[in-house]
């Protein structure tokens, strides 16, 4: 059943694409690898997935939402520049994107730059939104 499951995380890896890079395949082999060996790392070749909040930026008051309690520390007004995020996904190749955090992404005036870069690097990319 374990094996199950870890395969089935090794499908999730490769995402929607048509596209399958070798690095996707080493990289993706290589977490199941580890995974089996019941290692504390998913892979030598670093992070497979990065979670990025691109804005602390929101345009709703959730009451479910922890923004209330980080307001009373410091000042939610922050946005990622496409020239940092360029930087993280170049450096650190990863097979999977979330855009997310405390603040809509869509607030991110260069939120469609972020996208094609991920389409043209061929990461999944996946971001939680509010729609609005």
């Amino acid at each position: 059943m374990e094996l199950k499951r870890r395969l089935q995380d090794l499908l999730l890896i490769f995402g929607n694409n048509q596209f399958t890079s070798l690095f996707k395949i080493k990289k993706a082999f290589s977490v199941l690898f580890y995974s089996i060996l019941g290692t504390p790392i998913a892979s030598e070749d670093g992070p497979i997935r990065l979670q990025i909040e691109i804005t602390d930026r929101c345009n709703f008051d959730c009451i479910m939402c922890d923004r209330h309690n980080l307001q009373k520390i410091r000042t939610l007004d922050n946005i990622i520049s496409y020239k940092t995020f360029k930087h993280m996904v170049e450096s650190i190749n990863p097979l999977y994107i979330t855009l997310n955090g405390l603040g809509e992404p869509l607030l991110n005036t260069d939120i469609y730059k972020f996208l094609e870069l991920c389409n043209r690097k061929h990461i999944t990319t996946s971001m939680p939104s509010n729609m609005s």
